[in-house]
């Protein structure tokens, strides 16, 4: 054994170089491994979110079939299920707003009042804050507004803007501003969950449950897809970023890119010390 390492040792220290690209190469591809494995899970939760908020879906939307709003309940029945990683109910109810509402020179028929958990939502989609800030837990009678709708208002932040709601013409306080929106649709106008339920008078009610799966794998979404509908009966329908989508096969496939990319880190760090010895 002794005489092993010893012609082990000479060798080694007779290829100072090599010696050195080889211990190199493998620490680099080591580091780029585990480095990759620690921010990976990170990154792809935001690159998700990303791809979700881009396409204006979440993995699994629940409505009830008439549209109409429901209960609570049925969010909490939906929680206590496997596979999923983050779920929370909301508002989104679109609101016709009367001729001239905003003066003669604004062309707006509506807007979309959505009530939004403020610590929930940011796990289910990407909210960009341009100006101001995000909405907090406890918030009254402000909003968050996109860009596009505050030149169309000619508003900014800290302004009023004026919604009808149940309770009459309400003053929202604009607390933050995001990037216009791609989608075609109604301008959103957030507020916190509580508040919309009061402006509407929905108490203790939504009209749509998003949730973030664990696992982008086909036969697993379906899986717990079809565990929520046989939980919640035909009453209500699953929507949401199907399992055949491109965007989730685009997620799918940054996945495996990103999962090659320490293998490949490693084996082109050993190429390129065999080339230099």
């Amino acid at each position: 054994m002794n005489l092993q390492l010893t012609l082990a040792a000479r060798y080694l220290w007779g290829r100072k170089l090599r010696t050195f690209l080889t211990t190199l190469a493998i620490v680099i591809g080591v580091m780029v491994i585990m480095g990759t494995g620690i921010y990976l899970p990170t990154f792809m939760d935001a690159f998700q979110k990303s791809m979700l908020s881009a396409s204006g879906q979440t993995d699994v939307m629940i409505t009830h079939k008439t549209g109409e709003a429901f209960s609570t309940s049925v969010l909490n029945r939906v929680k206590t299920m496997g596979g999923i990683r983050v779920i929370a109910g909301a508002i989104d109810r679109a609101i016709n707003l009367p001729p001239n509402f905003y003066g003669r020179d604004v062309d707006l028929a509506g807007i979309s009042i959505v009530g939004i958990d403020p610590n929930l939502a940011p796990q289910l989609r990407d909210y960009t804050i341009t100006q101001g800030r995000f909405l907090r837990q406890g918030d009254g009678n402000v909003a968050v507004i996109s860009q596009r709708l505050a030149d169309t208002l000619k508003l900014k932040l800290g302004d009023a803007l004026k919604v009808p709601t149940t309770e009459g013409v309400v003053k929202l306080t604009i607390v933050g501003i995001m990037p216009s929106r791609a989608l075609i649709g109604n301008e959103q106008v957030l507020v916190t969950l509580s508040q919309a339920q009061k402006l509407l008078d929905m108490p203790n009610r939504i009209n749509v449950i998003e949730a973030n799966l664990v696992t982008t794998d086909k036969a697993q979404v379906e899986a717990i897809v079809q565990q929520i509908k046989n939980e919640l009966g035909a009453n209500y329908t699953l929507g949401g970023l199907t399992s055949g989508s491109e965007f989730l096969g685009a997620i799918q496939m940054a996945q495996v890119m990103f999962g090659m990319f320490g293998f490949f880190a490693l084996l082109s760090a050993r190429a390129a010390q065999r080339s230099s010895a």
